[in-house]
């Protein structure tokens, strides 16, 4: 199956297994929305956060990956699932989802995931 949009792992620990990993496709509550922020974390993502927090929400943070390796970043997302949100994986802007055979695909996204898990512990 070809994937055609964002999968969102809420990553448990820091080692990261596939298959202990919780995909979300769905809200699975009556009279609940799901909020979703894309391409972060940015310059107001720790305002985002206290808001949040003050309002007691918990939405989606779908992170841009290809700065995991800068530590403001790695501490922002640490914040972000330290406070129970989730956190998304996207598609990078270099992938063409439609060139890329189901396993690389799949490759990326667990490469992806496995760089998340290493430092969210």
């Amino acid at each position: 199956m070809r994937a055609t949009g964002l999968i969102s792992l809420a990553l448990a620990g820091a080692t990261f297994n596939m298959a202990s990993a919780k995909i979300v496709t769905q809200c699975v509550q009556s009279n609940v929305f799901a909020m979703t922020w894309d391409d972060g974390p940015a310059q107001y993502t720790k305002q985002l956060l206290d808001i949040l927090s003050q309002k007691d929400v918990k939405v989606t943070f779908h992170v841009v990956t290809r700065y995991l390796t800068d530590p403001n970043v790695q501490s922002l997302i640490r914040q972000i699932a330290n406070a129970g949100h989730l956190i998304g994986l996207r598609a990078e802007a270099s992938w063409n989802l439609l060139s890329m055979s189901d396993e690389q695909i799949t490759s990326g996204i667990v490469r992806q995931a496995g760089v998340l898990a290493r430092f969210i512990g």
